[in-house]
């Protein structure tokens, strides 16, 4: 996939004055990218004009789907870099919304979300419009957007086209004929085929992207289309959910369903007569009413639950659950927590999604204890309710196994995210995205566990499965081409680390452009590789660079930015080669580093080093200790740290200090299995200073 420059797709069929033929042609490319999504197990969730960009290529329009940035992973996403659709939050754009995705609580978006915005997208290029306007939604609150997007019968294109008198002639002109062969163009098929897509029934439109693609190709071929008007029976039930509320009793519901639908009691009679069942129609109408009391229902509990446990929370303190106007959302969060057993007692399912949710917002601020008792009563939840293997299931045992890893519970995130994987593997192809996911979650608790071979196993065996599946340069392969470079670094493979990096960076370099933040962070790897293998000048000199592009492209206190801001200190402290060190500077990076992420070990350490070359000794340890503190106990780059601790204790006269610093020093290293020649120098180093004679095996 590569950066994409061109136009909206109704901007150049507009401009070029392309005819209906040649838009649904143009339309036609669009609804197979996203096929090919859905085959990757990715729900775009935002398809419009702005997305669907017209390239020409070797003089032909080329249409390409762009921004995933609100995409979903079927099934929900399975790694904490995957976006979610949090807690009564709507994600995607309003006109082009189904009505499900418009749900403040929806729990179930499918690849028939994207059938529906093709449908709307369709609608546009057809008409010039969408289905449901910006104005008309901007004249309603939120709540009355949600309930056009569902309620609201959409009109067919050619009624739409029939009621704009005022420009109906400039959209004829525009595709290149007369008002009057533009609305015979539109009506029949065309209609169908749009609507089919915008029911608000989801089990009605088209199954896949593929089936409405066939049927555009059956009317461009001028054969019977699969889209037809909605039968007599099918309008009585839609009319009865959407009167729903005036249905009392059967014969209400007759009386209604004949008055508010326009369609006469023969209408009625006839289409009862050709099922053979008088009693056919009521029973869908009255199953339709429940179906949506129930929805409305449960969307009225979440609703409820807001309102009174999280959004009370700012309410004047004291007053109906009131925490005061300055409440954080951290502390409305936890004061909600007890409710969550007691508001949930008959939907098992809610209550799982809400506790998963709150579980991933406490993640996100941190409090990784709290997260755990969400994502462990959400599992138990999920597995009861919903299966084992049920993808909520093993999303949530995601979740969890990550929670374990942040904790420093490394033994049991390995072995949750074993059991993730086989049940993925057993449930899903072994391509599809979340096994890969899976797949790349366990190999980091093998590095976790200084299980590097392991790890590198895994990791070749992903990118070998993105590779013949997903093609070379999409963002999941590319990902992880990258965690293999760290394989190969964590194994001391240096010189293959370089080569892979430099793959990795000509691809992302394609794929983004020289200054995207995912080019500036292949960019860095490299760096550190070329300083792995002694190049230090190469790798001060793309440090620098991507540095100096970090900074206008991304900001001064952006995660890459002060990540290459430490790394650069870091080589500018401990270059073995002294030509290449500035303890003046590295104490400027680092301390800039350090301030601004002050919850980073590395930069801490980074710091703490930086003050030893200048003989800040007490300062120093209090850095180093800090670093040490951040991480886990069990985390073997502590070996780092140990080792100047060790240094600087000796200097101040505090020799027990420094070999027990330089004990666990040891240890550290060698439970992880380093195989970082820089930590074997630093040991060397303090081994020298305190006196301690041992031969450490330098690697291949």
């Amino acid at each position: 996939m590569e950066l994409v420059k061109g136009v909206p797709i109704t901007k150049y069929c507009d401009e070029t004055h392309a005819t209906i033929e040649e838009r649904l042609r143009l339309f036609i490319p669009v609804c197979q990218a996203v096929q090919h999504a859905h085959q990757k197990g990715i729900i775009h969730r935002d398809i419009k004009p702005s997305n669907v960009l017209v390239c020409i290529e070797d003089g032909k329009p080329v249409p390409k789907v762009i921004d995933f940035g609100v995409a979903k992973a079927l099934h929900q996403p399975l790694t904490d870099g995957t976006l979610h659709t949090g807690f009564n939050q709507i994600v995607g754009t309003l006109e082009y919304m189904s009505p499900e995705q418009a749900e403040l609580n929806a729990l179930d978006i499918d690849t028939r979300a994207d059938v529906y915005a093709l449908g709307v997208l369709l609608f546009e290029l057809l008409t010039g419009s969408t289905p449901v306007t910006r104005d008309e939604l901007r004249q309603v609150a939120l709540v009355g957007m949600l309930r056009q997007l569902k309620e609201v019968e959409p009109r067919k294109p050619s009624t739409r086209l029939s009621e704009s008198k005022e420009t109906i002639a400039s959209l004829a002109a525009m595709r290149r004929t007369d008002p009057k062969m533009l609305m015979k163009e539109v009506r029949g098929d065309l209609d169908w085929i749009v609507l089919k897509c915008l029911e608000a029934d989801r089990t009605r439109r088209y199954e896949t992207t593929n089936a409405l693609v066939r049927d555009v190709e059956r009317h461009l071929a001028n054969e019977a289309v699969e889209a037809r008007p909605p039968s007599a029976v099918y309008r009585l039930r839609k009319a009865a959910r959407k009167y729903r509320r005036g249905l009392l009793t059967a014969g209400v519901i007759a009386a209604v369903l004949v008055a508010c639908t326009g369609i006469s009691v023969w209408q009625a009679t006839e289409a009862i007569s050709q099922r053979n069942d008088k009693s056919r129609a009521l029973d869908l109408a009255k199953e339709a009413k429940h179906t949506a009391e129930l929805r409305e229902a449960e969307t009225m509990t979440v609703l409820e639950f807001l309102e009174n446990h999280i959004l009370a929370a700012a309410r004047p303190e004291g007053l109906e659950g009131g925490l005061g106007h300055e409440v954080q959302l951290r502390k409305a969060l936890e004061t909600a927590l007890p409710f969550v057993a007691t508001s949930f007692p008959n939907q098992p399912v809610i209550e799982a999604r809400l506790r998963r949710t709150l579980g991933l917002s406490f993640k996100h601020l941190g409090d990784h204890k709290l997260a755990l008792e969400q994502f462990e009563a959400a599992r138990l939840l999920y597995a009861k309710h919903r299966g084992s293997d049920h993808p909520d299931t093993l999303a949530t045992m995601n979740n969890l196994a990550n929670t374990y890893a942040a904790l420093g519970r490394q033994d049991d995130a390995l072995k949750l995210r074993k059991e993730t994987l086989a049940l993925r593997k057993a449930k899903l192809d072994p391509a599809h995205q979340d096994t890969l996911a899976s797949m790349s979650n366990l190999a980091q608790s093998y590095d976790a566990l200084g299980q590097y071979e392991d790890a590198l196993r895994l990791r070749e065996e992903t990118l070998k499965l993105q590779k013949a599946w997903l093609g070379v340069d999409d963002t999941n392969t590319l990902a992880s081409m990258n965690n293999l470079g760290i394989s190969y670094t964590l194994l001391g493979r240096h010189v293959e680390a370089v080569k892979l990096r430099k793959e990795t960076l000509m691809l992302m370099q394609d794929r983004f452009g020289p200054k995207h933040a995912n080019t500036l962070a292949c960019k860095n790897n490299l760096a550190e590789s070329y300083q792995a293998i002694g190049r230090l000048a190469d790798a001060l000199k793309l440090y620098e660079e991507t540095l100096s592009q970090a900074y206008s492209t991304l900001s001064p206190d952006h995660p890459g930015t002060l990540l290459v801001m430490n790394n650069i200190a870091w080589l500018l402290a401990t270059a073995e080669d002294k030509r290449f060190r500035d303890p003046a500077r590295a104490l400027t990076l680092a301390t800039k580093a350090a301030h601004s992420s002050p919850k980073s070990a590395d930069f801490w350490g980074t710091l703490g080093v930086a003050r030893c070359r200048i003989s800040d000794w007490k300062t120093a340890i209090l850095d180093l200790e800090k670093a040490i503190g951040l991480r886990s106990p069990t985390d073997s780059v502590n070996a780092n740290e140990s080792f100047f601790l060790a240094m600087a204790c000796w200097q101040l006269g505090d020799k027990p200090a420094a070999h027990t610093w330089f004990k666990k020093g040891a240890a550290w290293m060698d439970g992880g299995k380093s195989r970082y020649d820089e930590v074997r120098r630093f040991r060397a180093k303090a081994a020298a200073l305190l006196g301690i004679k041992e031969e450490i095996q330098r690697s291949d």
